[in-house]
């Protein structure tokens, strides 16, 4: 976990560098999301019965973006984030699969939530529908490809030292974000981006044998989420 972080800090330093070599325009963006959750699994209290269970959950990430300019009105952009990914579920969870050896009391327990933290791609392009002096206005689309870095199960644990999380690093899914940008300059350098958006697909995998869902299968879900970005240019002199 922390030779990942170590390798996304060279990264956005490289991007950073690669942005003043050929005219890039880096920025940070940091999102609120709520998420309108549905699955289906075993209830808790009857649990050869599988049922739908639906709820919703504030969730958030950030992004180091490099914007290039293709012309006045068509923008891209590409970048690396950081994205917590918690389901707000109560489900049956196999503890000891988290404490091999340790435990003998995995089943029979359930999870107050659990949360998926994800390494983030996000590959977007936006066209400039109004571009004034001191505003301007434009809708984009966004592709997130995302990687699972690591998991937590909030639980109870069977014994003190037990454990509620483990790293495991693989492809988890993609979304796809419909934005809107209103930008509005604060004086003569800076500005800051307003981002309304609305999550109009996310698939991703489910192969988990904590949750006993040790089958692979595809979810997925359409118009599931909406929140708001902020977005800060860096300007580098």
């Amino acid at each position: 976990m922390k030779l990942l972080i170590t390798t996304a800090c060279l990264l956005v330093i490289n991007y950073i560098s690669l942005a003043q070599t050929v005219h890039l325009k880096p920025s940070i963006r940091v999102s609120l999301q709520t998420d309108f959750q549905s699955a289906t699994f075993a209830d808790t209290q009857y649990p050869f019965t599988k049922k739908e269970f639906s709820t919703t959950q504030l969730n958030w990430g950030s992004d180091f973006l490099l914007g290039y300019e293709f012309n006045k009105n068509i923008h891209g952009e590409i970048g690396l984030g950081y994205f917590r990914n918690k389901f707000n579920f109560q489900r049956l969870f196999n503890h000891s699969l988290l404490n091999a050896g340790r435990d003998s009391v995995g089943i029979g327990l359930s999870t107050k939530s659990y949360t998926f933290h994800l390494l983030r791609i996000p590959i977007g392009f936006y066209y400039n529908l109004i571009k004034k002096d001191k505003y301007s206005f434009a809708l984009g689309i966004d592709n997130f490809i995302n990687i699972s870095l690591r998991e937590k199960y909030d639980g109870p644990k069977t014994f003190p030292e037990a454990h509620n999380a483990r790293n495991k690093f693989k492809y988890y899914g993609n979304s796809i974000v419909l934005f809107a940008i209103l930008e509005k300059k604060l004086g003569s350098f800076y500005k800051v981006e307003f981002q309304p958006y609305i999550r109009l697909l996310n698939s991703y995998q489910i192969e988990n044998d904590i949750l006993y869902e040790p089958n692979s299968k595809l979810i997925t879900d359409t118009f599931d989420a909406i929140g708001l970005s902020l977005n800060f240019p860096l300007h580098f002199k």
